[in-house]
């Protein structure tokens, strides 16, 4: 085939792609901006989900951990087993993959729920202290910001309430379980739409059909790169060498503006397209970075009797520090060995050993040899072949300053001998495994999160330089994309034209 034949192949599918998905293109690179700052709004994701959870402070003897289990009658063990607060009643909480959450009265052990509107709206109340009275909106399995199955589908259906205030506030109570799960303001609902909602392709009536969703922006992101590649290539093709200097050969404004351009930012729109690509998972190309069921039973070495737990909660809770507001007290094996983690918020915890009926602790952290002891089930047979504590993150373990949830430090990395050098991040705060690396997950680490956030080696963190230089990009995204739709609408005002 010829080189003209091959050009001609090519300018039809870069003209066809673009005639179809120059929209598209545009509204990705303009909600890139958006991107920058704005998060989707989870409440259970965030560092604020204790915000509103009232004090532990509990009235006299409890249930225990072990008759609350033999009391929820799960079929497996749970994979949390959590006291709190619900308005000034303290109940366990017990989670179970794909079961759901069964919800007990901490005094007398009586299962509690379902919640109506009426409980359901006192219950908001509680949470915080909003800016105009509550309206019932409706009950609902899910909408715009209650799509995630993964946060949502073990408290589904929601009763949604509306605050008549400044902050245009959406307050959803579950009415299986009672908690509150999300809370999202006007303002945030309103950058959402701008960003993470336009950007992931995130309509309701699309996300709703999870399948569907993916399949769908798989295809259209890949379709995007071919679009991208065909053009970069056309480009560099239709380059003229003139008076010494390499120029584009186009006189009308737009097509000469598309094509200088796209020779300025193509390879960057590429790269973000194809990591957007590769954030949808595409043929499992990578792994999880949660540790699996198996491995995080390993590591807790979970004896399955919770009679282990001799020191009893209002105990524990007794001994933590005055100035101590503890919110949640958590049931945890690590290694084979009981402990309660208080928390005061997401990021604020105390360990306290509870395999003896006298307290010991608190402590901040899980002592280190059970950790590492821990860590080495992980890989049975397989050598332990580095064990670090690190104070400060990594290239994997790292946060988003400007973003709400950040991860917490210190954390301990082991690295096994394995081909794979298959590597753990274990949280001695609470005593569990953060993240697991295997060479495909380190690889898309820099496909992705690099070339799509532009984070390399702590890069997204260096303020203002990230901005400016993602915002140039961006830029130059927008205004290839606009001249890519001035061209489609200017394709088809002829067509009509001689129609």
């Amino acid at each position: 085939m010829t080189a003209v034949r091959w050009k001609q192949r090519w300018l039809v599918v870069h003209r066809v792609l673009g005639l179809g998905g120059s929209a598209l293109f545009l509204a990705w690179f303009v909600s890139g901006f958006a991107m920058m700052y704005v998060e989707m709004p989870y409440l259970l994701r965030s560092d604020a989900w204790l915000d509103g959870q009232g004090q532990l402070v509990p009235d006299g003897r409890l249930v225990s951990a072990s008759a609350a289990v033999e009391t929820a009658g799960l079929q497996s063990t749970p994979d949390r087993v959590v006291l709190e607060m619900q308005g000034d009643q303290p109940v366990w909480r017990l989670s179970v993959r794909r079961q759901g959450i069964v919800t007990l009265d901490a005094v007398t052990g009586a299962r509690r729920g379902p919640w109506g509107v009426s409980q359901a709206r006192e219950l908001a109340a509680e949470w915080a202290r909003w800016d105009g009275p509550l309206v019932f909106d409706r009950t609902l399995d899910l909408d715009q910001w209650t799509i995630s199955d993964s946060m949502f589908a073990a408290h589904r259906p929601l009763h949604r309430f509306r605050v008549d205030g400044a902050s245009s506030a959406q307050i959803y109570v579950s009415q299986k379980t009672g908690k509150v799960v999300q809370v999202t303001t006007g303002r945030e609902r309103l950058l959402a739409y701008l960003g993470p909602v336009t950007h992931w392709i995130y309509p309701t009536v699309l996300r709703r059909r999870a399948s569907l969703w993916s399949n769908s922006v798989t295809v259209l992101a890949s379709l995007g790169v071919v679009a991208v590649l065909s053009g970069g290539v056309l480009g560099v093709w239709n380059l003229r060498r003139r008076n010494g200097r390499l120029s584009s050969p186009y006189r009308p404004f737009w097509l000469r503006w598309h094509h200088l351009l796209g020779l300025a930012f193509g390879a960057v729109s590429l790269t973000w397209i194809f990591s957007g690509l590769l954030s949808m998972g595409p043929l499992d190309w990578s792994p999880s970075t949660r540790a699996s069921t198996a491995e995080r039973r390993a590591f807790s070495d979970h004896p399955g009797n919770w009679s282990a737990f001799a020191l009893q909660p209002e105990d524990a809770l007794a001994t933590l520090p005055r100035d101590f507001v503890a919110k949640q007290l958590e049931a945890r094996f690590v290694g084979g060995t009981p402990f309660w983690i208080a928390w005061e918020t997401p990021k604020t915890s105390l360990a306290i050993r509870a395999d003896k009926a006298s307290a010991q602790g608190p402590h901040s952290e899980v002592p280190e040899s059970l950790l590492r002891q821990s860590a080495e089930a992980l890989q049975p047979g397989i050598r332990l072949d580095l064990w670090q504590r690190l104070d400060d993150y990594d290239n994997f373990y790292y946060s988003k300053r400007a973003f709400r949830n950040q991860r917490r430090l210190p954390v301990y990395r082991a690295t096994f001998s394995d081909p794979a050098r298959t590597t753990y991040y274990i949280d001695p705060h609470r005593g569990g495994l953060e993240l697991k690396l295997v060479p495909r997950s380190r690889l898309n680490r820099y496909l992705y999160n690099g070339l799509h956030s532009w984070d390399f080696g702590g890069f997204f963190n260096s303020r203002p330089w990230w901005d400016i230089t993602v915002g140039t990009f961006l830029l130059g995204g927008t205004a290839g994309a606009l001249s890519a739709v001035a061209l489609t609408l200017l394709w088809f005002r002829r067509r009509l034209a001689r129609s």
